[in-house]
């Protein structure tokens, strides 16, 4: 399953391959804080490497940063009458620093908070698939049929995967390894 966009990023994921290639060194530290990121990615099916994930996290995370900051100082700004002008100057580049620091935090904690989400969709429905499978296969028809009529049906994210390890036991790969591989990819418990 291939994720298209990552809520709150300003910068999308198509954009990765060449901004992180770029600035590819600061990738490679935000993932030494956060190397998580690599896993979770890789569980959506991102195919670009974590560093440039984690460096349009930080571009993205720097331009709310920037939106925020300016906001802030148009408020200060305008509404600041009793407010010293040190702490005027001052909370607009604290908030540039606090909101920054936790909108990156944010951007790298979403690939995981979404492959939970997929996982437990695909938990959920896990259980009516399997009674399919039971079904089918004791009206006798072969496993690797069961698994293409699985990944016919609607079963939302279950049967994307499904429909993915018939496709890779079509190009030539094992059916047994195939569905191991998914059982991982997917962080399903089940």
């Amino acid at each position: 399953m291939q994720i298209k966009r990552i809520p709150f990023m300003l910068l999308p994921l198509s954009s990765a391959h060449t901004l992180g290639s770029r600035f590819r060194g600061l990738g490679i530290r935000i993932l030494a804080f956060y190397p998580s990121v690599r896993y979770d990615l890789r569980s959506l099916g991102v195919d670009d490497p974590p560093e440039n994930y984690c460096t349009i996290a930080f571009f993205s995370a720097l331009i709310w940063s920037v939106l925020v900051t300016m906001v802030l100082g148009m408020v200060m700004f305008v509404a600041g009458g009793t407010i010293p002008l040190p702490v005027k100057m001052l909370l607009p580049f604290l908030g540039f620093f606090a909101v920054s620091l936790l909108a990156l935090v944010l951007h790298l904690a979403y690939p995981k908070m979404i492959s939970n989400g997929i996982s437990a969709k695909i938990d959920r429905e896990l259980i009516f698939a399997m009674r399919d499978m039971l079904i089918q296969i004791s009206s006798g028809v072969p496993f690797f049929t069961v698994v293409e009529n699985i990944g016919a049906t609607n079963y939302e994210y279950l049967s994307d995967e499904f429909k993915e390890v018939a496709n890779k036991v079509k190009a030539g790969s094992p059916l047994l390894d195939e569905i191991e591989i998914m059982a991982i990819r997917t962080q399903s418990d089940f």
